[in-house]
């Protein structure tokens, strides 16, 4: 799910997560006010051309979380929301890379 409230991509489910690492842990609020702890992090692979980098792994979650601010970051995209679906695309070519629904 892309989230404009997050600061970093976050996953409940390990098993998308590669190349995973322990780390400090890392406090998370979360939306219904409880916290937790990200101990983990790694890489997800969204499709061939989309790698997401430093995703923390959080158990507690009950979705997976996907920052549209480092999103936007990591691959020099824009994402454009409309009523029920979104557009990723390149900053530079203008191409589409990418689509989701609600």
């Amino acid at each position: 799910m892309f989230d404009s409230g997050v600061s970093c991509h976050m996953m409940e489910n390990l098993s998308f997560i590669h190349d995973l690492k322990h780390i400090s842990p890392i406090l998370i609020g979360l939306e219904n006010g409880a916290l937790a702890f990200a101990r983990k992090e790694g890489s997800v692979k969204l499709n061939k051309r989309i790698k997401l980098n430093n995703v923390l792994y959080v158990p507690s979650l009950t979705c997976n979380l996907i920052s549209i601010m480092e999103f936007c970051k990591e691959l020099n995209c824009s994402v454009t929301f409309f009523d029920n679906f979104c557009v990723l695309q390149d900053c530079i070519l203008w191409i589409p890379i990418g689509a989701g629904e609600q």
